[in-house]
């Protein structure tokens, strides 16, 4: 698996995080571990990487990417280490890595990369392969530990001109750690990176944890030719206020023609009487007037075992949660996934898994 071969023993020491004398609340606490999994520090050397995870994993240090074009880098804190190998996961294959002395590795078709670094360590810029225009990625949400629908989407997703894989949450039902292990586990049967948020299914407990150890932060953001990919975490049905800071400031200064939010649960509903959005009302319609304020064009959300499209505000709201638990049968939807292309107009198209 992607390494880098260190010599330092793993520990690890998890931070219980107070405010006013208070514990934080679920989803602040997955944002500030969110911000940790993306970093390693020990005595001799410090690893960070922009967006995934990083970790040690048996004597070696393990690099994740959850973008298309991550930074990566790794620097010595004494004279420990006489160089640095390693490989980075999860990238578009085809992407260059871009050392300080201008050599480049390539990933290859296993979306992995191999990584030399040396003595000191540096900083690793990535580029994906291909132009400005004409990028495809799918979205699915709530997989709910179903196998048979999953291989399907990825027999369809490995057969298509496909970038990236964005996930809604809910890989579980009910059974937390194996059923999150057998996501991780069929993602990798994918020839497009896989990225994720998490959904309610995984706030039960600390199932979350293991999904965030794994593919990083569950909210992040990043930019891809003109478009700005947001990525929050909405497992309680709302927004934690570590998320919320975050976001107002992100949204202040998105500068990309094109803006899309991805979550489990969509702030409004456009349905009365389902409890299937944000607990609280009003926080889900001022959120959706701060993205029309700001330019959102679109959002993508799951948790609603259904297809729907609809506008509120200014914003395109697209709600799909076909991935692997049982469907509603409201609008016949059945289980699908959504197709999505970046060409000179932004297109979107339900592809249908039964």
């Amino acid at each position: 698996m992607y390494v880098f071969r260190i010599r330092t023993k793993f520990s690890f020491l998890l931070l219980l995080v107070l405010v006013s004398g208070c514990w934080v609340s679920g989803a602040d606490e997955r944002f500030l571990r969110g911000e940790e999994a993306r970093r390693l520090v020990r005595g001799n050397y410090e690893a960070w990487i922009s967006s995934g995870s990083v970790r040690e994993e048996n004597g070696a240090l393990v690099f994740w990417a959850s973008e298309p074009e991550p930074v990566i880098q790794v620097l010595a804190r004494d004279n420990s280490f006489s160089s640095y190998t390693g490989r980075i996961g999860n990238l578009i294959p085809g992407t260059q890595l871009i050392y300080p002395d201008g050599s480049t590795t390539t990933a290859g078709i296993d979306r992995q990369a191999n990584i030399y670094l040396p003595s000191g360590g540096g900083i690793i810029n990535t580029r994906i392969p291909g132009g400005e225009n004409g990028w495809k990625f799918a979205v699915i949400s709530d997989i709910h530990n179903n196998q048979k629908v999953f291989e399907k989407f990825a027999e369809d997703v490995n057969g298509r001109e496909i970038s990236f894989v964005i996930s809604l949450g809910d890989f579980t039902v009910f059974d937390g750690s194996p059923e999150i292990a057998n996501v991780i586990q069929w993602s990798s049967e994918l020839r497009a990176p896989f990225y994720t948020t998490i959904g309610n299914h995984e706030s039960y407990g600390r199932n979350w944890e293991m999904v965030i150890d794994h593919f990083g932060a569950s909210s992040y953001s990043f930019s891809l030719a003109g478009n700005r990919f947001i990525i929050l975490d909405s497992a309680n049905y709302g927004l934690g206020r570590e998320t919320r800071d975050w976001l107002l400031d992100l949204l202040g200064a998105v500068t990309e023609k094109n803006i899309m939010v991805f979550t489990h649960v969509s702030p409004v509903e456009d349905i009365d009487n389902r409890a299937l959005a944000f607990k609280d009302q009003k926080e889900g319609q001022e959120l959706i007037s701060l993205m029309t304020q700001a330019g959102v064009d679109y959002l993508f959300a799951g948790h609603a075992h259904s297809y729907r499209h609809f506008k509120f505000g200014g914003v395109e709201i697209y709600v799909s949660g076909g991935g692997g638990g049982t469907t509603e049968k409201i609008n016949g939807a059945g289980y699908h996934y959504l197709l999505v292309d970046l060409g000179e107009c932004v297109t979107v198209r339900k592809i249908s898994l039964e």
